[in-house]
């Protein structure tokens, strides 16, 4: 089988478990009926047929720089250069309970389970004991980041425009969403005021949000804080963080303590010209020393160097240095409601949710893809969210 591979490949492969690329800014809105999971997923073969790579559906087992191969479930690939690009997965940080019972925002799956827990507590609650709906309508969301405040916003408008109606106002669960950050403030990286104005807007629209929470323990029927205090929920989404995929990498030493991989000015891994690292998996520092954010639009910028230095390489011309320079930010904080930094300048107010739709609609990479969402999203302006289970 492994030589069967090798003897097929191309210029370029790209290995993946999955045979599609997943648009993860907009999984909050699968998780709350506001979009169905096919129209955030660009299908990757077809995105490859008009260059000149290949791709592997496969998983990654394990990674030897010593000797310049993959090991793949579909077999080994020896390789000229390599660009590890493996992401992230859910911080839970140790938190006791919190990896068995609390919900990740990370895949389809996630926003799909998500989904239908909710509405199994809905229409558990059509019939459940009058003291037990509090808990089925309460969703709590662990993490007052940009996630977070997203899936709450979001999650607000599905629980109190969708479900209420449909499943009887006041008369079935008692919807609720609590949002739980562990600092001073919601958005604490961001400025003070855009921290302000979110948590204000979260709870003009019905999210609790509560700063200074840590949780302590996370169990099936709610969570329980360092405080004492406990919240009961039937449903419980950590949106607290995030750390570099696990990854099975020869030789092991290379590693950070975190798990990420450092690189040098070029993006490639140290002692490793032929090696490229990006994204949640490496350690990018700028000019200054600082380390580069994890974030969507420094990882697409890393994406872009990379590629040049591996062409600049092979043809021997110029490799470029990455350097980091932030555009700003936009979040949604559900509907006619955003916030944001342009260049640095604070911006607010229905228009910018516009704004915010209009940048991830072109975002998103085929015609066919943009046009899906850009229907649904106008005929939700119009009508309740999908209840069906996915």
């Amino acid at each position: 089988m492994a030589e069967a591979l090798q003897a097929s490949i191309p210029t370029n492969i790209l290995v993946s478990e999955k045979n599609y690329l997943l648009f993860t800014p907009l999984l909050h809105e699968v998780a709350t009926g506001g979009l169905m999971p096919e129209v955030i997923i660009e299908p990757i073969r077809t995105m490859l047929d008009l260059s000149r790579s290949d791709f592997c559906k496969a998983r990654v087992k394990r990674i030897s720089l010593t000797t310049a191969k993959v090991e793949t479930s579909e077999g080994e690939l020896p390789y000229d250069y390599l660009v590890l690009a493996l992401g992230s997965e859910t911080n839970f940080y140790n938190t006791p309970g919190a990896s068995e019972h609390a919900y990740s925002i990370k895949t389809l799956a996630d926003a799909a389970r998500i989904k239908n827990q909710i509405l199994a507590n809905f229409e558990h609650a059509v019939y459940a004991p009058e003291q037990e709906r509090s808990s089925l309508g309460t969703v709590v969301v662990v993490g007052g980041g940009p996630t977070g405040v997203e899936l709450a916003g979001e999650l607000a408008e599905f629980l109190n425009r969708t479900l209420l109606p449909t499943y009887g106002a006041g008369e079935r669960a008692e919807p609720s969403v609590i949002l739980l950050e562990r600092g001073e403030r919601i958005l604490g990286y961001e400025p003070e005021r855009v921290s302000n104005y979110a948590r204000d807007v979260l709870m003009r629209k019905g999210v609790n949000v509560r700063a200074s929470m840590t949780v302590a323990e996370v169990s099936g029927d709610g969570v329980l804080l360092k405080s004492g205090d406990r919240i009961a929920a039937r449903i419980v989404i950590w949106a607290a963080g995030v750390k570099p995929r696990v990854l099975k990498l020869q030789p092991p030493s290379i590693l950070e303590a975190d798990g990420r991989i450092p690189v040098d000015a070029l993006l490639r891994v140290r002692g490793y010209e032929n090696v490229f690292a990006l994204g949640d998996l490496a350690a990018v520092t700028d000019a200054h020393g600082v380390r580069v954010p994890d974030l969507a639009q420094s990882a697409s910028k890393e994406a872009k160097v990379a590629a040049h230095n591996i062409a600049a390489a092979i043809v021997g011309t110029k490799q470029r240095v990455f350097t980091w320079r932030p555009t700003g930010f936009l979040i949604s904080l559900g509907r006619w409601a955003a916030v944001g930094n342009i260049y640095g300048i604070f911006v607010k107010g229905p228009h910018i949710w516009w704004l915010w739709r209009t940048v991830y609609l072109f975002k998103m990479l085929s015609w066919q893809k943009k046009l899906a969402v850009a229907v649904a999203w106008t005929v939700n302006l119009f009508s309740r969210r999908d209840v069906s289970e996915l």
